[in-house]
């Protein structure tokens, strides 16, 4: 009985770690999004550090009211707003936008899905997808404005418990995205401007002081690059703080794995293949095969993919 007391507050003890981490990690996210100086820098922010709070492979800010739909992604960069994958987040955007609460996708029967969503869902060896509407008040009688699309890849499910996390946190990530920012006025900008002018008359006079005093230099606005699969680096090109310019190689992988999985994509189609050839040679006589044939068609085009 001693012993099942003792597992049971080691347990809550280490729930209660855990929440304390997320917690942490959410309140330094909330803050990054209220220091952001515009909405964009603060999206950018909200998508390459969502997964900071739980394990997220891909996260869009989808607008709801706004042409261009795709407001930021991760990893950063101008996302094409006429790709396949802009067609499924518009597709969801139609269909879910007066939704206050999170779903899953698709949410319909999948005789009715788009096509593109599909594909995106086939994708990845399977993606789930979670549709987190960022409300401004609890009641939803503030239109929202933003939603968050999140995927997890090779067929990892969103938790119930997730779910409601996430829900909490998007109140907070969406009055923080949306905070008011003030306009300088043009009698600030002037006292600046001379504050500014002085400060540089200042640094421009002669001194003979020498003041040595240990520094940090931290990015302003940090953009995040991430690997677009899992591997293994066989050589890297680049050294952490380095300057890079567009295009240029930063690092190699060791493609010993890939080929394997290649090799193994291979087999599971050959073997796939055969199976159908087999089946469609005894359909003539067999009822049975004849009833399978639909569903390893599909099993072939499933391993193509």
């Amino acid at each position: 009985m001693a012993h099942k007391q003792a597992y049971a507050v080691k347990t809550t003890a280490s729930v209660q770690s855990a929440r304390e981490k997320v917690l942490s990690r959410f309140i330094v996210i909330c803050g990054a999004v209220l220091s952001a100086p515009n909405v964009n820098a603060g999206a950018a922010i909200i998508v390459n550090r969502i997964g900071e709070i739980l394990p997220v492979d891909r996260a869009v800010l989808v607008a709801l009211h706004h042409r261009q739909h795709i407001k930021a992604v991760t990893g950063g960069g101008i996302a094409a707003q006429d790709s396949s994958f802009a067609d499924a987040i518009s597709f969801a955007r139609n269909r879910y936008q007066k939704e206050n609460s999170p779903l899953l996708l698709p949410g319909v029967p999948k005789e009715q899905s788009d096509q593109s969503l599909a594909k995106i869902q086939q994708a990845m060896n399977g993606t789930h997808i979670l549709w987190l509407p960022l409300r401004l008040n609890q009641d939803g009688t503030i239109e929202t404005k933003y939603v968050l699309w999140l995927e997890r890849w090779h067929a990892k499910k969103w938790h119930p418990a997730e779910i409601e996390l996430l829900q909490h946190c998007a109140l907070f990530v969406a009055n923080s995205l949306l905070r008011p920012r003030s306009v300088p006025s043009k009698k600030r900008k002037v006292k600046y401007g001379i504050i500014l002018l002085g400060l540089l008359l200042f640094i421009m006079m002669p001194t003979t002081t020498k003041v040595t005093a240990p520094a940090r230099i931290v990015p302003d606005q940090p953009h995040y690059i991430f690997a677009p699969m899992d591997g293994i680096l066989k050589e890297l090109y680049v050294q952490p703080g380095q300057k890079v310019k567009q295009n240029e190689l930063l690092c190699r992988y060791d493609d010993r794995v890939l080929d394997k999985r290649l090799d193994e994509a291979f087999r599971s189609v050959a073997v796939a293949r055969a199976k159908l050839a087999r089946l469609e040679g005894a359909a003539h006589r067999s009822a049975e095969s004849r009833a399978e044939l639909p569903v390893q068609r599909l099993e072939v085009k499933r391993c193509q993919a």
